[in-house]
């Protein structure tokens, strides 16, 4: 219990189920309303009423960056798959740029990536594209699913199954309990930058709208279209058991991301792009780390296994579990 309420998690009515009811349906929806859907409206309005200054937009992009790093870097490749080691410093402030986004507690991100992975494309997976129907409305509805809605439909991973090693870990902990601050410091910083800039009110509405509702926006659809978009369209360079997908026209707004396919074959790659001339801008940032010291144990499958893989994509994909180090 005490290991539990470090990580911000104090009521799990089942340890051993894969599911769990610890959040209550309340906090679910004002989480949805609050943090993926008012993102919409405010971005509407900055266009129509707000004209972006300057800095509003060099705030914009820099909070984009930094926060989508958190996701990619924090979230995904070190929490989920557990690509790198970073130092503690370093691993909490990319975790805490990963709360900044708002995407929901990191434990629980974890959580429910690591039972994406478990599940791709089938039944529960908390957002495939492909589980609707075959139809051009269930596919419309597959799409809007996986890249909106989920996050107020879906049921909740038991963290204590998929995320034990996280709630374990005392640094992460501590982030994950104050997840809440990190989301009002996402909200109040670009607004308090813009108010000392410009010194008035209205400055620090349009910081607040720009800063936080537009960065928002734009990356709860950056993510929303990996999940979907991802699932549906692009190549795929390996035989995988799932319908991920390459796109290399959005390397750039996913930070490397989009190397779905890719990702879904070696998910414990620290490398999404797998080719040294492959935009991959998450791994070149954990490179950088690793550079100054900061980032250790880099994981990256070798030549001859990827080679191997690629080999195989003529043949038919094989059923089998994934195991934990792939996961």
């Amino acid at each position: 219990m005490e290991q539990q309420a470090r990580s911000g998690f104090v009521r799990v009515d089942a340890p051993n189920a894969m599911l769990f009811d610890g959040i209550s349906a309340k906090t679910q929806r004002n989480h949805f309303v609050i943090l993926t859907a008012m993102p919409i409206p405010l971005t509407v309005a900055a266009l129509l009423w707000v004209p972006p200054t300057a800095s509003n937009l060099v705030v914009v992009a820099l909070l984009w960056f930094l926060t989508s790093a958190g996701v990619a870097c924090g979230n995904h490749r070190y929490l989920s798959h557990k690509s790198f080691v970073p130092v503690k410093r370093l691993k909490q402030f990319l975790v805490i740029l990963g709360s900044m986004a708002g995407q929901g507690p990191p434990i629980l991100w974890a959580a429910f990536h690591r039972r994406h992975h478990q599940c791709t494309d089938k039944a529960g997976d908390p957002h495939s594209p492909n589980l609707s129907g075959t139809g051009p409305l269930r596919r419309a509805r597959g799409v809007v699913h996986a890249a909106f809605s989920w996050m107020r439909r879906h049921q909740y991973p038991n963290p204590m199954v998929y995320a034990p090693d996280l709630i374990r870990d005392p640094d992460i902990g501590w982030v994950n309990k104050h997840y809440y601050k990190w989301v009002v410091l996402g909200m109040v910083l670009p607004a308090a930058i813009e108010g000392a800039i410009r010194g008035t009110a209205f400055g620090a509405l349009s910081g607040f709208v720009w800063g936080w509702g537009v960065r928002a926006f734009i990356l709860n659809s950056v993510i929303g279209y990996i999940n979907s978009f991802n699932h549906l369209i692009g190549t795929r360079e390996f035989a995988t058991r799932d319908n991920s997908r390459n796109q290399w026209w959005m390397t750039f707004p996913t930070l490397g991301e989009s190397w779905h396919n890719n990702h879904h074959a070696f998910p414990g790659s620290a490398h999404a792009g797998l080719k040294a001339r492959r935009l991959d801008i998450t791994y070149g940032l954990i490179k950088a780390g690793e550079r100054l010291g900061w980032v250790s144990d880099v994981k990256v499958p070798a030549a001859s296994r990827v080679a191997a893989k690629r080999a195989a994509m003529s043949a038919p994909a094989a059923e089998a579990p994934i195991t934990e180090a792939e996961a």
